[in-house]
């Protein structure tokens, strides 16, 4: 009999949120993992910009250890939904990695970040580059919710075309994916549209699309048979 895994993500705002809730949830109960998510707090420090990003490594550090001490059942795991863009830049490993390609950046700065937790149940996850990027997996599902935006979307799809790969569309401050939306669709709102993007375009699409994503998404499918 398989034991049912409780699954901590802590996530950098409300559209990671909801993502984990309304799609990670559902489906990652089918393989016995039951999803709960928590927002970075920056109560104390205000240390978030207020558009997102995190700007400091400490609460991210903090906030993870205390949900650690908090929930010690053996049967529990942990993980992050934080972005690589705007990634803190005093985050353990960041002088190297800021020196590596996107794959070798992320592992490195996942790697520095398990090994400030320190602890077997956590599961280091930093998106490339941030969670826009998922999106991009299919921008054809876009268009009923941005009726009369055709032009836009054509740019839109245009100014990606030369990324064969939509995880490597680069994390630049005028060019990250979050920032190519709102050039094309300045009404994008990352909380009330983007996860419903997320819905109508589908986890298997953005798995075959993003293969960081998607190799979290599978180690996270088999906590409970690892258990």
């Amino acid at each position: 009999m398989t034991t049912w895994i409780r699954l901590n993500i802590i996530v950098e705002g409300q559209t990671e949120e909801a993502f984990a809730n309304e799609v990670l949830r559902p489906h990652l109960s089918q393989y016995s993992v039951s999803v709960s998510a928590r927002v970075v707090s920056h109560r104390r420090e205000r240390l978030r910009k207020h558009k997102g990003g995190l700007l400091q490594f400490e609460p991210l550090r903090r906030d993870i250890s205390l949900w650690l001490r908090e929930d010690r059942a053996n049967e529990t795991r942990f993980t992050t939904m934080v972005d690589l863009y705007a990634y803190p830049a005093d985050a353990p490993g960041y002088d190297v990695a800021k020196r590596l390609q996107p794959y070798d950046k992320v592992a490195r700065l996942e790697q520095g970040l398990a090994d400030a937790i320190n602890d077997p149940r956590f599961i280091p996850h930093i998106q490339l580059h941030e969670f826009e990027t998922i999106l991009f997996a299919d921008i054809n599902k876009w268009a009923p919710y941005f009726l009369g935006q055709d032009d836009a979307l054509r740019a839109l799809r245009r100014s990606v075309h030369s990324f064969n790969n939509i995880e490597l569309i680069n994390d630049d401050e005028r060019s990250a994916p979050s920032k190519r939306i709102l050039r094309h669709l300045p009404e994008y709102d990352k909380v009330l549209t983007g996860n419903v993007l997320a819905l109508e375009i589908g986890l298997q699409t953005i798995r075959e699309q993003c293969s960081h994503f998607n190799g979290w998404l599978t180690q996270l499918e088999t906590i409970a048979h690892v258990h």
